[in-house]
Protein backbone atom coordinates (compact mmCIF):
# COMPACT_ATOMS: atom_id res chain seq x y z
CA UNK A 1 0.00 0.00 0.00
CA UNK A 2 1.03 3.41 -0.94
CA UNK A 3 1.42 6.41 1.29
CA UNK A 4 -0.17 10.11 0.05
CA UNK A 5 2.75 11.47 1.69
CA UNK A 6 5.46 11.04 -1.36
CA UNK A 7 3.47 11.90 -3.70
CA UNK A 8 2.06 14.70 -1.93
CA UNK A 9 5.38 16.16 -1.44
CA UNK A 10 6.50 15.33 -5.02
CA UNK A 11 2.98 17.19 -6.13
CA UNK A 12 4.06 20.53 -4.00
CA UNK A 13 7.67 20.20 -5.30
CA UNK A 14 6.43 19.91 -8.62
CA UNK A 15 3.63 22.94 -8.56
CA UNK A 16 4.84 24.93 -5.65
CA UNK A 17 5.63 28.09 -7.55
CA UNK A 18 2.05 28.01 -9.12
CA UNK A 19 0.81 27.58 -5.49
CA UNK A 20 2.87 30.28 -4.03
CA UNK A 21 1.52 32.39 -7.06
CA UNK A 22 -1.90 31.68 -6.68
CA UNK A 23 -1.60 32.04 -2.66
CA UNK A 24 0.00 35.93 -3.70
CA UNK A 25 -2.64 36.18 -5.88
CA UNK A 26 -5.78 35.41 -3.72
CA UNK A 27 -4.10 37.20 -0.60
CA UNK A 28 -3.91 40.47 -2.66
CA UNK A 29 -7.21 40.31 -3.94
CA UNK A 30 -9.01 38.98 -1.19
CA UNK A 31 -6.80 42.15 0.64
CA UNK A 32 -8.20 44.46 -1.84
CA UNK A 33 -12.30 42.89 -1.93
CA UNK A 34 -12.26 42.82 2.03
CA UNK A 35 -9.89 45.47 3.65
CA UNK A 36 -12.05 45.52 7.03
CA UNK A 37 -11.83 41.75 7.41
CA UNK A 38 -8.00 41.33 6.26
CA UNK A 39 -6.78 43.86 8.43
CA UNK A 40 -8.45 42.21 11.56
CA UNK A 41 -6.98 39.25 10.36
CA UNK A 42 -3.57 40.34 9.83
CA UNK A 43 -2.29 39.36 13.21
CA UNK A 44 -3.01 35.85 13.07
CA UNK A 45 -2.23 35.30 9.31
CA UNK A 46 1.23 36.73 10.46
CA UNK A 47 1.22 34.04 13.20
CA UNK A 48 0.07 31.61 11.24
CA UNK A 49 2.86 32.21 8.01
CA UNK A 50 5.25 32.08 10.69
CA UNK A 51 4.49 28.32 11.95
CA UNK A 52 4.13 27.70 8.30
CA UNK A 53 7.39 29.07 7.59
CA UNK A 54 8.99 26.86 10.50
CA UNK A 55 7.50 23.38 9.13
CA UNK A 56 9.34 24.45 5.73
CA UNK A 57 12.87 24.98 6.63
CA UNK A 58 12.69 22.87 9.72
CA UNK A 59 13.04 19.60 7.67
CA UNK A 60 15.79 21.68 5.78
CA UNK A 61 18.11 22.46 8.68
CA UNK A 62 17.28 18.73 9.80
CA UNK A 63 18.83 17.46 6.83
CA UNK A 64 21.83 20.41 7.14
CA UNK A 65 25.02 18.72 6.91
CA UNK A 66 27.24 20.64 9.39
CA UNK A 67 30.11 18.46 8.41
CA UNK A 68 29.76 19.95 4.75
CA UNK A 69 29.79 23.56 6.23
CA UNK A 70 33.92 23.61 5.87
CA UNK A 71 34.01 22.49 2.66
CA UNK A 72 31.65 26.11 1.75
CA UNK A 73 34.52 27.91 3.64
CA UNK A 74 37.35 26.43 1.75
CA UNK A 75 34.46 27.11 -1.70
CA UNK A 76 33.50 30.23 -0.98
CA UNK A 77 32.82 31.36 -4.57
CA UNK A 78 28.67 30.71 -4.19
CA UNK A 79 28.38 32.31 -1.17
CA UNK A 80 30.79 35.66 -1.97
CA UNK A 81 28.74 35.83 -5.00
CA UNK A 82 25.38 35.97 -2.97
CA UNK A 83 27.12 38.83 -1.45
CA UNK A 84 27.98 40.65 -4.40
CA UNK A 85 24.33 40.26 -5.49
CA UNK A 86 23.04 41.75 -2.24
CA UNK A 87 25.25 44.61 -1.78
CA UNK A 88 26.85 45.74 -5.59
CA UNK A 89 24.12 43.98 -7.71
CA UNK A 90 20.89 44.85 -6.72
CA UNK A 91 21.06 48.39 -5.64
CA UNK A 92 22.58 49.31 -9.28
CA UNK A 93 19.17 47.97 -10.40
CA UNK A 94 17.10 49.51 -7.86
CA UNK A 95 18.37 52.58 -8.29
CA UNK A 96 17.92 52.13 -12.50
CA UNK A 97 14.64 50.98 -11.39
CA UNK A 98 13.99 54.00 -9.17
CA UNK A 99 15.46 56.30 -12.34
CA UNK A 100 13.30 55.04 -14.55
CA UNK A 101 9.41 54.46 -12.59
CA UNK A 102 9.54 56.40 -9.15
CA UNK A 103 9.90 60.22 -9.64
CA UNK A 104 8.43 60.60 -5.80
CA UNK A 105 11.95 60.72 -3.55
CA UNK A 106 9.91 59.61 -0.59
CA UNK A 107 8.35 56.45 -2.47
CA UNK A 108 11.81 56.08 -3.98
CA UNK A 109 13.78 55.51 -1.03
CA UNK A 110 11.06 53.31 0.49
CA UNK A 111 11.61 51.33 -2.66
CA UNK A 112 14.93 50.72 -1.96
CA UNK A 113 15.18 49.50 1.67
CA UNK A 114 12.61 47.11 0.50
CA UNK A 115 15.03 46.08 -2.14
CA UNK A 116 18.34 46.26 -0.65
CA UNK A 117 17.66 44.07 2.47
CA UNK A 118 18.67 40.43 1.57
CA UNK A 119 16.54 37.42 1.06
CA UNK A 120 14.75 35.77 4.32
CA UNK A 121 15.39 32.68 5.73
CA UNK A 122 13.00 31.25 3.39
CA UNK A 123 15.10 31.43 0.62
CA UNK A 124 16.96 28.13 2.42
CA UNK A 125 14.02 26.91 2.29
CA UNK A 126 13.30 27.58 -1.19
CA UNK A 127 17.26 25.78 -1.77
CA UNK A 128 16.22 22.83 -0.16
CA UNK A 129 12.95 22.62 -2.42
CA UNK A 130 15.09 22.87 -5.42
CA UNK A 131 17.71 20.31 -4.40
CA UNK A 132 20.50 22.96 -3.98
CA UNK A 133 23.06 23.18 -1.58
CA UNK A 134 21.40 23.64 2.06
CA UNK A 135 25.17 24.81 3.69
CA UNK A 136 26.04 26.92 1.05
CA UNK A 137 22.35 28.57 1.54
CA UNK A 138 22.62 28.74 5.50
CA UNK A 139 26.47 29.82 4.97
CA UNK A 140 25.36 32.59 2.60
CA UNK A 141 22.47 33.93 4.15
CA UNK A 142 24.67 33.86 7.86
CA UNK A 143 27.13 36.49 5.99
CA UNK A 144 24.57 38.35 4.44
CA UNK A 145 23.04 38.91 7.53
CA UNK A 146 25.77 39.76 9.49
CA UNK A 147 26.53 42.34 6.51
CA UNK A 148 23.26 43.46 6.81
CA UNK A 149 23.83 46.27 10.35
CA UNK A 150 27.07 47.35 8.78
CA UNK A 151 26.12 47.68 5.08
CA UNK A 152 22.46 48.63 4.80
CA UNK A 153 22.73 51.81 6.57
CA UNK A 154 25.67 53.32 4.65
CA UNK A 155 23.78 52.02 1.28
CA UNK A 156 20.47 53.92 2.17
CA UNK A 157 22.66 56.80 3.43
CA UNK A 158 24.53 57.23 0.69
CA UNK A 159 20.86 57.22 -1.62
CA UNK A 160 18.98 59.01 0.83
CA UNK A 161 21.22 61.77 -0.21
CA UNK A 162 20.71 61.50 -3.48
CA UNK A 163 17.26 62.35 -3.39
CA UNK A 164 17.48 64.76 -0.74
CA UNK A 165 15.92 63.32 2.17
CA UNK A 166 17.65 63.35 4.93
CA UNK A 167 17.94 60.10 6.63
CA UNK A 168 20.87 60.17 9.81
CA UNK A 169 23.79 57.69 9.73
CA UNK A 170 23.59 57.55 13.30
CA UNK A 171 19.66 56.29 13.74
CA UNK A 172 20.63 53.87 10.12
CA UNK A 173 23.02 52.28 12.45
CA UNK A 174 20.85 52.08 15.62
Amino acid sequence: MSSWAPRASRHLQTYLLGYSLLAIAMGWALGLALPAPSKALSAGLSDAVKVLVFMMIYPMMVNLDLGALPRVVREPRPVLLSVLYNFVLTPIVSVGLVWLLIHDSQLALGFLLVMLIPGSSMSVGYTGLAEGSLEVATVALALNFLLVPVLLPLLLHVLSQAYHVAVPLGTLFE
